[in-house]
């Protein structure tokens, strides 16, 4: 008999994110309208650059090479986002007690999923993702903020993350999913 105890994991984080959507309320006096209004709804990923301060291309983080993903945004504040390397390596066993613990680490690494709230500053061009739940520990209670370019049914964030003490810019392309 097939165990399918390997995807709990993903299944419990989309119910968990689920369950938040459904019972978080909006902070008080936010405004949905202008662009809040505009990226209410599910985007999908269609590309991931990674550069050096210098302007080279560098390569992305493991989750982010051959990437598939999505983020919602609703109407009451709430977001949700899943990232996946398209090419991950599947375990050698179904039985998720016979799953080494290299290939564990190697499906961590290429997979990143959070969730929360979040908020637009739409005069100075950014978004702040308010981490409820995220699956690395680390960030649980952090904030996100990324840098966006709204260009109708695409959506850009950008970030500069700090990589082994070097600055990079990190830009996500989003696809309004119709």
């Amino acid at each position: 008999m097939k165990s399918y105890r390997p995807y709990v994991f993903g299944f419990s984080l989309l119910m968990l994110a689920t369950i938040c959507f459904a019972q978080t309320k909006p902070r008080s006096g936010e405004d949905r309208s202008g662009i809040a209004s505009e990226l209410v709804g599910t985007w999908r990923l269609t590309s991931i650059e990674e550069k050096q301060a210098n302007g080279e291309v560098v390569d992305p983080p493991q989750w982010a090479r051959n990437s598939v993903g999505i983020i919602i945004y609703d109407a009451k504040g709430n977001m949700a986002v899943q990232i996946m390397n398209s090419g991950r390596v599947k375990f050698t066993s179904e039985s998720s007690d016979k799953v080494t613990v290299e290939e564990k680490a190697a499906a961590y690494d290429g997979y990143l999923a959070y969730f929360g709230t979040y908020e637009i500053n739409e005069k100075e061009g950014f978004i702040i993702h308010h981490l409820k739940g995220h699956s690395s520990p680390n960030p649980v209670g952090t904030d996100f903020k990324r840098d966006f370019e709204y260009l109708g049914d695409r959506l850009i964030l950008s970030l500069a993350p700090t990589v082994k003490g070097e600055k990079r810019i990190r830009r996500l392309t989003w696809e309004r999913v119709k």
